[in-house]
């Protein structure tokens, strides 16, 4: 348990730091568990690299597990046929996509501001590798006016 602890602590100043480049908010995340459908996840970008050379580290939410089939049809998210609440966005989706089946050993990775974020349904990022997720998100450390 402490390894754990640990690991996820030098992830955060590791993470925070790559952050501070990348104008992100540095997070607390545990490390070793298996994201859920809605979990907010940190993974590092296998190809892409930030501008002091380290891996470049995103955040985004599990919309899509192995298996899953995942769909936007008139402006909301259908995982396996079935429309999901996400309460957490502002805004409905502007566009249509899918469906698409996430890859075993992948997810489907979305961002909360769905008209404006780079995620797996672009091919830059396209499904993410579970080797790629670091960890899942459990607590937003800044700006303290909003957190997951």
């Amino acid at each position: 348990m402490l390894k754990k602890i640990l690991t996820a602590c030098a992830l955060c100043l590791s993470i925070a730091g790559a952050y501070a480049q990348q104008n992100v908010d540095p997070v607390v995340m545990t490390v070793g568990d298996e994201p859920e459908r809605f979990d907010v996840v940190v993974c590092n970008h296998p190809d892409r690299l930030a501008a002091n050379g380290s891996r470049l580290n995103f955040a985004k939410r599990v919309v899509g597990l192995p298996g899953d089939t995942v769909e936007i049809r008139g402006g909301y998210l259908y995982v396996n046929g079935m429309k999901q609440e996400e309460k957490f966005l502002h805004e409905r989706m502007n566009y249509n996509f899918g469906p698409v089946v996430v890859q075993e050993g992948h997810y489907f990775l979305m961002g909360d501001n769905r008209n404006n974020s780079n995620d797996s349904r672009y091919a830059e990022i396209g499904f993410v590798d579970s080797r790629c997720v670091l960890g899942k998100v459990i607590l937003r450390l800044s700006p303290f006016t909003f957190f997951f």
